[in-house]
Parts: structure tokens; sequence; C-alpha cells
């Protein structure tokens, strides 16, 4: 029962952040996090320094 709440939570906080575009990079790179190991998140993010 606890993870259906926390889940309702979650799809709460997610459609906040589907409101607006910064809320999208924040989660997708959240998302991301969770799934990459961290030396791929590292690469990934000096890619994205470089290209600013």
């Amino acid at each position: 029962m606890k993870n259906v709440e926390k889940q309702k939570e979650i799809d709460e906080n997610f459609k906040e952040l589907m409101k607006d575009d910064s809320g999208k990079m924040i989660l997708a790179v959240l998302i991301a996090s969770m799934f990459m190991p961290k030396e791929e998140l590292e690469r990934l993010s000096e890619r994205k320094n470089e290209s600013r």
C-alpha cells in the first residue's frame, strides 16, 4: 500500500515539473542518474558543459 501512495506522490511531482521545460531537463537528469553508472553521468555532464 505504501508504494502506491509513494507512486502517486511521484506522479504529482512529475506533473508539476512537466509544466515548464527546465523541470523536464531536471527530471531527465534525475531519471538518467538512477539508471546510469556514475562514470557515464560524469561524461554526459562534461559534454553538456562543453556544448554551452
